[in-house]
């Protein structure tokens, strides 16, 4: 029997557990490879809610050591991933964040929004992007990222498209860059209708598609509104 804590991918018990899970496909008679995570332990009240509670209010509270102690996952990657996971880690913070729209008069710029679209299980994320034109070539740098529809209540998509159009009002985008694969094609309904803001009250402008991949919605959207959504539609 072997027993361990997740820890990092580049570590002996990880290569161990792979092998093991292979072991547990090849030859399940003899071998077989499980864990869980905090809610086991918390469920049979071996583990208490306020401990864990604690523990993320901390100030050496870090996810990374969250996910592998108490949520039985190996971090990093392997010597064999596409992706190098420090590196990216190394990233993940912004230096200087913008929480609105500025444009100094002396330097050309402009906002893109960038919308991943999510309603269950995932996050819909927006990713916002100030590019700096310059001769043959554009400088981007992203300045923020904001997840749409935190709770169960606001991961509806009229709730989503508010926050969404309350960030279209902030940044001021020359183009908001929307996924209609799938779920998108549901939250673009709402984008070219007009939504009110459930907090201050406030009508919220409907925006149009500059391209139409075949939904039809220069047909149906506003003639006069404002054309800023440019839509992703994936394909083989």
């Amino acid at each position: 029997m072997w027993i361990t804590s997740a820890s990092d991918k580049n570590t002996f018990c990880y290569d161990k557990t792979i092998e093991l899970m292979e072991l547990a496909i090849i030859n399940p008679d003899k071998v077989f490879c499980w864990g869980f995570d905090y809610r086991v332990p918390v469920y049979t009240g071996l583990l208490s809610k306020d401990f864990l509670n604690e523990i993320k209010m901390s100030s050496t509270f870090t996810e990374q050591g969250f996910a592998k102690e108490y949520g039985s996952q190996f971090v990093g990657s392997s010597s064999d991933a596409w992706f190098d996971y420090e590196k990216l880690l190394a990233h993940r913070k912004l230096i200087n964040p913008e929480t609105h729209e500025i444009i100094r008069s002396n330097i050309e710029s402009f906002y893109i929004l960038s919308v991943d679209v999510a309603r269950k299980g995932c996050q819909t994320a927006c990713t916002v992007i100030k590019v700096f034109p310059g001769g043959d070539k554009y400088t981007c740098h992203i300045v923020n990222v904001y997840v749409l529809g935190k709770t169960e209540d606001e991961k509806v998509f009229d709730r989503q498209v508010v926050e969404l159009k309350r960030l279209i009002k902030r940044f001021n985008p020359r183009e908001v860059v929307l996924d209609i694969n799938g779920l998108g094609v549901g939250f673009a309904d709402f984008m070219i209708k007009e939504s009110t803001d459930p907090i201050t009250g406030e009508v919220l402008p409907a925006y149009g598609f500059l391209d139409d991949h075949g939904y039809g919605y220069e047909e149906i959207q506003p003639r006069n509104c404002q054309k800023i959504i440019y839509g992703i539609k994936a394909n083989g």
